[in-house]
């Protein structure tokens, strides 16, 4: 399983990372999907395929 920190979902996606925190808090993310990783510092990443579902349920068509 892949997965993206913050910073690569915010740059993909084009919301910004406190949106994402938001989503995160609010549970749209779900747990299922989003990990704290690391020992001493932990980092929030997100699964590679929860990011492609978003990316293709909300693309506009020019």
């Amino acid at each position: 399983m892949n997965v993206l920190t913050i910073k690569e979902v915010s740059a993909r996606t084009s919301l910004s990372a406190r949106t994402i925190y938001r989503m995160i808090d609010k549970g749209t993310i779900g747990l299922d999907d989003t990990f704290l990783v690391g020992n001493i510092r932990k980092k929030r990443v997100i699964t590679e395929q929860w990011v492609e579902d978003f990316i293709n349920k909300h693309r506009r068509y020019n």
